[in-house]
């Protein structure tokens, strides 16, 4: 059934962007003026058309076209509060059309109906008939418009063009900026997290977030590029902590254990988890998804003591001190000689390696 959505809508991606081409709507505009200057040329010579006996059922046929055509529009008005998997119809049907383009089709829709009025005051039977045919397409173009942008793969498209766009490795030196997650943060915010057709959308949008960042990864990634992805992961878990936690945790328990090979994202699903571990539903949480890692098992533990030194820095965070024991024990510190290496790369990519000796106090 997927296979067939997605074989309908290139269809119907394919039909749209063909009739929307610049050329055709040159070729239209021409074929009006062309009738028109036709009619003004058989009119002074005195030949009547067919087109001239007919005008009153050709102008009622254009006036059915133009009213079906309308109501189109009425149904997306209709359709501007409801939502798609989180995210408003309105912020989808919008997307990439230029504010240009929105105003011609609409300026386009509307001045037909006042031309109409003019050539059949004036007589012009072969330019009524243009515009109705003229009148046939546009119909046709709207219709393909709206099935493109009211459907879920068209969503879904737009949401991985957008993660596409925004996460890229090369800009870690800039700020994060989410504001240019405008879609894919509805996404993750407003989504029915008890829908299991939802939340399976979702995880997919969340597995192209990690091979996103998979396939822009080599084999020596710098530090700000790490920090970058642990931020940008950080701020999705956020996003999707906001409401509804009980239903959200199994979402966040789906992404995280399908992090694949790359270990940033991984911590900065555990580094929003520890900021908010206030209380023992939260440790119980962050202990939930430390145990269920087996590919780097050690190196999320030492990543999450780590990151508990550093929030115990902070005011009001002296509990922390307790669970940097434990974890300590659990995973018996130093019994890999590589254990304090690690720990030090990560104190580094967390925060400026000149104030080391918080963490030393802990590892040696």
């Amino acid at each position: 059934m997927g296979d067939t959505k997605e074989e309908i809508y290139r269809k119907i991606n394919d039909y749209f962007v063909k009739i929307d081409a610049q050329k055709v709507w040159n070729m239209w505009f021409i074929i009006i003026i062309f009738s028109f200057i036709i009619d003004v040329v058989f009119s002074i010579i005195g030949i009547e058309t067919l087109f001239s006996d007919q005008k009153g059922t050709i102008v009622a046929i254009d006036v059915v076209i133009w009213t079906f055509t309308m109501s189109i529009f009425v149904y997306c008005l209709g359709k501007v509060d409801q939502k798609y998997y989180g995210i408003q119809v309105v912020d989808i049907f919008f997307r990439g059309l230029c504010v240009k383009k929105i105003y011609f089709v609409a300026a386009t829709a509307f001045a037909e109906i006042v031309l109409l009025i003019i050539m059949t005051v004036f007589g012009v039977g072969i330019g009524v008939f243009a515009l109705t045919l003229f009148q046939c397409y546009l119909m046709i173009y709207i219709i393909l418009m709206v099935l493109q942008r009211t459907s879920g793969v068209f969503v879904m498209t737009q949401v991985r063009e957008e993660i596409r766009d925004t996460y890229r490795i090369e800009s870690f030196e800039s700020q994060v900026c989410y504001k240019d997650t405008g879609i894919f943060g509805c996404m993750l915010h407003n989504i029915n997290y008890d829908s299991y057709d939802e939340t399976g959308k979702l995880l997919g949008m969340l597995r192209y977030y990690n091979k996103n960042f998979e396939r822009q990864i080599n084999s020596e990634i710098e530090i700000g590029a790490k920090k970058y992805i642990n931020e940008c992961s950080k701020e999705i878990a956020r996003h999707m902590y906001m409401n509804r936690i009980e239903a959200n945790q199994k979402a966040v328990m789906d992404w995280y254990r399908e992090g694949g090979s790359c270990i940033e994202i991984k911590q900065g699903i555990l580094m929003h988890i520890i900021e908010e571990c206030g209380s023992g539903y939260k440790v119980a949480a962050l202990e939930k998804l430390l145990n269920s890692e087996t590919k780097y098992y050690r190196e999320l533990h030492i990543w999450a003591l780590v990151y508990n030194v550093y929030l115990h820095e902070f005011e009001g965070q002296d509990w922390r001190a307790f669970y940097i024991e434990y974890l300590m024990r659990k995973m018996g510190f130093g019994a890999v000689k590589t254990d304090a290496v690690t720990a030090i790369g990560y104190w580094n990519q967390i925060t400026d390696a000149d104030n080391l000796y918080s963490l030393f106090r802990y590892i040696f």
